[in-house]
């Protein structure tokens, strides 16, 4: 194992590391005193949420809510269990879809340019 690290430190060098450890306490070491950097910040929050509803005017967040709801609905539940997704019972979550699902179709009244362009280009008649 110590072998793996030397020649991953060698490769670290010739491509122009420099410091790098040579073995596996080094590396761990290494790693712990990286950890202020590594940890998640304000800064990183604001930068990785755009859809956070705290980011909006007040009377935008309801709609915000729902939107950063339905993004996060879309992710596994792996994902979901680490982002602290609030979990709604079924009937609930399919309304939530629903009401999605509606607020975005009522954006140009469902008409989307570019899925009728698609439409066209295969020659097929779009779905009611």
């Amino acid at each position: 194992m110590e072998e793996f690290f030397h020649d991953y430190a060698r490769m670290g060098r010739e491509l122009g590391g420099a410091n790098v450890p040579t073995t596996k306490k080094g590396v761990d070491d290494y790693l712990a005193d990286s950890l202020p950097y590594l940890g998640v910040t304000m800064p990183t929050v604001e930068l990785l949420n755009p859809t956070a509803p705290w980011r909006y005017p007040v009377w935008q967040r309801p709609v915000m809510t729902l939107v950063d709801w339905a993004i996060q609905d879309l992710h596994p539940q792996w994902a979901q269990k680490l982002m602290n997704t609030r979990q709604y019972p079924k009937p609930v979550a399919a309304a939530r879809r629903r009401m999605v699902k509606g607020l975005l179709n009522g954006f140009r009244d469902g008409k989307i340019k570019e899925v009728y362009e698609a439409y066209e280009r295969v020659g097929a008649t779009p779905q009611s």
